[in-house]
């Protein structure tokens, strides 16, 4: 699957978007895979957001998964690969299991106790804003990539009043919160007219709100035009 450009939505209550081989394949050798270049991409699911069986590879574009609801699930799972080398990915959900980049740009993962409607935002050690987002569900686990976050410096996350200190490259182990494995509580639906990527006027790259929240054989609710 291959998204270049346009506007893409899924609702699922399963896999938000799952590259797989289907058992009646003839030509078992196919290598399933998940690659975005560009465009807005908004995933909602209540399991695993962008799950490839092979390779998971973002060049561009603002992503942003909102899921999942339940903790043996991630926002991202790829069974090959992890690149992401370029645009603005976010991943805000209550699963218990993150997976983070193999390679590519900047990348912070933190486990967070978000409820609903919480802001939440990551800024840099100046204090100068990274991305900012007001979660549309409780979380426990947040990721953000940018060009604008560099691996090995120390970042903020900060939701409500609480305030931790991540370094970019690094799985988080603790954090505020519960951590791997705690429950969030899953948000209503609801839809969004823009989740696209804005620059505030520090310059950094801002994620505007969420909003709203497959395996193979589950049906999913995509808007917008893509190629694939």
């Amino acid at each position: 699957m291959t998204i270049n450009n346009g506007t893409v939505t899924t609702h699922s209550t399963d896999d938000g978007v799952n590259a797989s081989l289907d058992d009646s394949l003839v030509d078992q050798n196919a290598t399933p895979s998940i690659t975005i270049n560009g465009g807005v991409v908004k995933v909602y699911a209540d399991a695993d957001g962008l799950d490839s069986n092979g390779d998971l590879t973002i060049t561009g574009g603002s992503i942003t998964v909102v899921g999942p609801t339940s903790v043996d699930n991630g926002s991202f799972d790829a069974d090959g690969t992890f690149a992401i080398t370029g645009g603005m990915v976010v991943g805000i959900g209550s699963g218990g299991m993150p997976q983070t980049p193999t390679t590519g740009q900047g990348w912070v993962q933190q486990n967070v106790t978000v409820k609903a409607q919480d802001r939440v935002k990551v800024t840099d050690s100046n204090d100068a804003e990274v991305v900012s987002l007001t979660a549309e569900q409780a979380a426990t686990s947040l990721f953000v990539s940018t060009p604008q976050i560099t691996e090995g410096q120390t970042y903020k996350v900060t939701s409500g009043s609480t305030t931790v200190e991540v370094v970019a490259g690094e799985n988080a182990q603790g954090g505020f919160g519960p951590g791997p494995g705690g429950v969030g509580g899953p948000g209503s639906g609801g839809g969004s007219n823009d989740l696209g990527v804005v620059l505030p006027e520090n310059g950094g790259l801002r994620a505007p709100a969420l909003t709203g929240s497959s395996r193979r054989g589950e049906t999913n609710q995509p808007t917008g035009d893509s190629s694939s």
